[in-house]
């Protein structure tokens, strides 16, 4: 039962233990509600819902308790809104959503910033690997086991001497020898495309697909440009942000406002003087 308070206002009854809705798309949990239970009815959590999705008190009470005239609306909604549970609900509701907003926009500038500044070496590589001849035996054509065994049965297959060349252990994720007579050092060039489902964080926010075409495979990114240019604005906006603090009582902003009035009636009159002066 909700405690007395030092503001009432009058309401409609209500079913105690109805469930509060809440057209936030970030609701209040099971907790928040039991624990503003303590303090506040249903309709009343009802209505700081739904004055947080449209900051209009006016509005929210109409929808909440079906009141038509906007006048009596309105007075209503602000003696709700003055009322001190109402209002320590309304900062709690207020702060978790304002960090959930600045963790979601610190998440958005370290995506853009992947995306901006990612090395494409976390999607797509192209090596310079070992030639078939960089470590075969006297830097002869190498093969790999497998390779070497069908070359086995197709000399034995046509009765032919079988010559093993520079033999066994081809590995072309080897550097390039040095002193290979055939690549000369450079190896050969092979694009390596990474498994997507291993990338790093800023790997995944530069993968934006692959297509499968009949010319290979495509592995589409993120637009570097694109993101420069969002992570630009944000920060410029960021660093433009200037906060202005006014500091004016009744008294000094009447003052202000009587000063200028003055110097109007007396910039009137000199125009005035002024024509009769001309006629």
């Amino acid at each position: 039962m909700a405690k007395a308070r030092s503001t009432q206002s009058k309401r409609p009854p209500v079913e105690r233990n109805a469930k509060p809705a809440s057209p936030d798309k970030s609701p209040p949990t099971e907790e928040v509600i039991a624990e503003a239970l303590q303090e506040l009815n249903p309709q009343e959590i009802e209505f700081c819902e739904v004055y947080l999705t449209c900051y209009n008190g006016t509005k929210a009470y109409q929808q909440v308790y079906g009141v038509e005239n906007s006048a009596s609306a309105a007075t209503c909604a602000w003696r709700l809104l003055n009322n001190v549970d109402i209002r320590a609900y309304l900062a709690k509701r207020m702060k978790a959503m304002f960090e959930r907003t600045e963790e979601a926009s610190d998440k958005l500038i370290q995506q853009l910033q992947y995306a901006a500044y990612g090395d494409i070496n976390e999607l797509v590589e192209y090596r310079r690997e070992a030639c078939r001849y960089c470590y075969g035996k006297d830097h002869l054509y190498q093969f790999t086991p497998a390779e070497f065994r069908r070359a086995e049965m197709r000399a034995d297959a046509d009765s032919e001497e079988f010559d093993p060349q520079g033999g066994i252990g081809f590995d072309p994720r080897q550097e390039p020898h040095p002193d290979c007579p055939e690549c000369h050092g450079d190896g050969e060039g092979r694009v390596f495309f990474k498994d997507t489902r291993r990338l790093s964080p800023a790997g995944l926010a530069l993968y934006a697909g692959a297509k499968v075409s009949k010319d290979g495979i495509e592995i589409k990114t993120a637009n570097h440009e694109r993101a420069r240019e969002l992570l630009a604005r944000i920060l410029k906006l960021f660093e433009d942000k200037t906060e202005v603090t006014v500091n004016l009582d009744t008294a000094t902003l009447e003052e202000k406002y009587a000063a200028k009035m003055r110097a109007a009636h007396e910039r009137q009159a000199q125009v005035l003087k002024e024509r009769r002066s001309d006629g």
